[in-house]
């Protein structure tokens, strides 16, 4: 079988995750989703006949993805910062740059997204057809999203570190 990343984008790619989950001014990236899905979710359960809209259990398990996508695909670029250099000088070439850089995006919101749906999901309580449509529509947000952020980055990236890296 062939593998579907070199050395070099492999290491991208463990340097990438390695970056935002250590990074602690990116640790709010984190928060984000999980914020979002229970201020969602409290409000609705304080009324004592619960019962999730399927647009409200949709909306649960489509934000956190689409949301970070949106974050993290325009980050990843520019979170370099000054030793941006040592890609320039790497034998890495642009396609495989983008393609770790997208793929990277891509896996690590899939795992956030089925972690906060899963929250989600045992709370609201929604039907399998939701279930099935909302995480396909997840899945396609999650594609779609982090190629258009990722190429706003390619565009505008900032390598700036003081004081801290910028989204464009």
């Amino acid at each position: 079988a062939l593998p579907i990343f070199s050395l070099s984008e492999a290491a991208i790619m463990r340097k990438d995750f390695k970056a935002f989950t250590r990074r602690r001014e990116l640790m709010y990236f984190f928060v984000l989703p999980i914020v979002v899905t229970i201020m969602s979710i409290i409000p609705l359960t304080r009324t004592p006949y619960f019962q999730a809209s399927p647009i409200f259990s949709a909306f649960i398990l489509l934000v956190p993805g689409a949301l970070m996508a949106t974050l993290m695909g325009s980050m990843i670029i520019g979170q370099e910062g000054a030793p941006v250099w040592h890609l320039y000088s790497s034998p890495v070439t642009a396609e495989s740059l983008v393609k770790c850089k997208y793929a990277c995006v891509v896996i690590f919101l899939c795992a956030v997204t089925l972690a906060c749906s899963t929250f989600g999901l045992f709370i609201i309580h929604p039907s399998l057809k939701t279930i099935f449509a909302a995480v396909i529509e997840s899945i396609f947000l999650i594609v779609s999203l982090s190629a258009v952020s990722l190429r706003a980055a390619i565009k505008g990236a900032s390598f700036v570190e003081i004081p801290r890296p910028r989204m464009i």
